[in-house]
């Protein structure tokens, strides 16, 4: 897994900086792959955290993230002011705040890939390294999770449960969104993010399949 550096925090925006490295994908043989049609409960959920907070980490973090979906606490387009201040205060090394902000939010989000960032760094910098390695692997196995699909077409569009993710995985690669569209085929709508690397000046377009996220309105 690649180095992270502290986000800069500016407007509510958020960029990950550092040399882009496309996470690995899990082994295809290892699990079933889950899909957007996989069907998954609440309990499941709670079931598969249990064991992920045990620290059992053969959990598929593909499917909690899928079954966390089906939780009262699902909210696609919530906790945007919250993700911006714990983010805000690591930025500031105000760490014990933006791990109790962290934690806080984990408490009915324990999937969201800023408060897992937040809650590895934060704990390094108050030397808590124990609880720092543990929300690393968290966010190395989330983020493993995501890139089973790579995101360069309707094929193998990435499975969104929120809009805040989005940004996190193109900044996560070293991306900043430029343009954004709306796209349905016969069976899904995605939000398609056309994004560059100010690094290299490399253009690339994200796919995400947002049927969880838009099935929320309704």
């Amino acid at each position: 897994m690649r180095r992270l550096i502290f986000p800069i925090f500016f407007l509510g925006v958020f960029c990950l900086s550092g040399a882009a490295q496309t996470p690995k994908n899990a082994d295809p043989a290892a699990t079933p792959k889950v899909t957007i049609d996989s069907k998954f409960t609440a309990n499941d959920y709670e079931l598969m955290l249990k064991k992920v907070k045990s620290g059992d980490m053969s959990v598929s973090f593909a499917a909690l993230r899928m079954a966390y979906t089906e939780t009262k606490d699902y909210s696609p387009y919530g906790g945007a002011q919250q993700r911006n201040e714990m983010m805000k205060a690591l930025h500031e090394r105000r760490y014990a705040e933006a791990r109790s902000s962290a934690e806080r939010f984990l408490a009915t989000n324990f999937v969201d890939l800023t408060a897992q960032f937040v809650m590895w760094k934060a704990n390094e910098g108050l030397e808590r390294w124990e609880e720092a390695e543990f929300h690393q692997k968290i966010f190395s196995a989330l983020i493993d999770a995501i890139f089973e699909n790579d995101g360069l077409s309707e094929e193998t569009a990435i499975l969104s449960i929120g809009i805040s993710e989005q940004y996190f995985v193109m900044n996560y690669l070293g991306f900043v969104r430029e343009m954004k569209a709306l796209v349905r085929n016969e069976t899904s709508i995605f939000d398609v993010h056309t994004a560059r690397n100010p690094d290299t000046n490399e253009s690339r377009r994200f796919f995400f399949n947002i049927n969880k996220v838009f099935g929320r309105l309704f």
